[in-house]
């Protein structure tokens, strides 16, 4: 509405402040509803313990919202005030280390077997990790293997290679995931060559089931020559 009211602060040597008013008139009349201005729609510090909480227990920001305005009627709160108040619960969380930084030390932390290629900026690029449990599953049923990449969903637009066992009992289970920098066959040669290091050189698999991706089934012949490719019956009936 462009009140022209003006208010400026200066923080001067130390912690003091100055204060120089600039314009006291308005152009509008006071505000009947007080819930417009950001300062009412806080959060209360119990509430903020609260939110942590939820988000490590993943729960979803809406149903966050709605149980905190079932325990207070009160709440002004709005969608924007828990999406700020969750980044800088992360932020905080991150403890001045980057997103990468932070990945590392939870797979360093966490036991898991992860190798990792950066461009000349020191961009990553590609990101391979297995957990220690499902490499000794890997290496027990080494004979069949679902590989699929994902869409680019996440955050920095990088595919997502997952690479499924199957055991004995004809149960799955996750081997190891791989963020690539394209779907190329360059980039899956290096990531089924870091599985291969973790599966063993002397475990190559029997079988490696996959889409009618060209790429990853040219990188199948160059990293695994001796692996039988065969094409996903579910991708071939959705086809017809």
């Amino acid at each position: 509405m462009n009140c022209p009211f003006q208010i400026c602060g200066r923080m001067n040597q130390g912690t003091s402040w100055r204060v120089e008013i600039k314009y006291l008139s308005h152009n509008h009349n006071l505000s009947s509803d007080i819930s417009g201005h950001p300062y009412t729609r806080r959060f209360s510090r119990e509430e903020v313990n609260e939110i942590k909480e939820m988000i490590a227990a993943d729960i979803a920001p809406r149903q966050i919202l709605t149980k905190l305005r079932k325990g207070n009627s009160n709440l002004k709160a709005i969608s924007r005030t828990l999406y700020n108040v969750k980044a800088k619960i992360i932020k905080d969380g991150l403890g001045g280390r980057s997103m990468i930084q932070a990945l590392m030390d939870e797979l360093g932390k966490g036991g898991f077997t992860y190798d990792v290629e950066c461009d000349n900026e020191g961009h990553v690029t590609h990101l391979l990790f297995s957990h220690p449990s499902s490499i000794e599953l890997a290496r027990i049923y080494s004979y069949t293997f679902v590989m699929d990449c994902t869409y680019k969903i996440n955050k920095y637009k990088m595919p997502l290679l997952d690479i499924v066992g199957v055991t004995s009992f004809n149960t799955s289970f996750f081997c190891g995931f791989a963020f690539l920098f394209k779907e190329e066959e360059s980039d899956y040669v290096w990531a089924l060559q870091k599985f291969g290091k973790i599966l063993g050189y002397d475990k190559q698999p029997s079988v490696i089931v996959t889409d009618r991706e060209l790429a990853l089934m040219n990188a199948i012949k160059v990293v695994f020559p001796n692996t039988c490719n065969l094409l996903c019956v579910w991708h071939i009936e959705k086809k017809f």
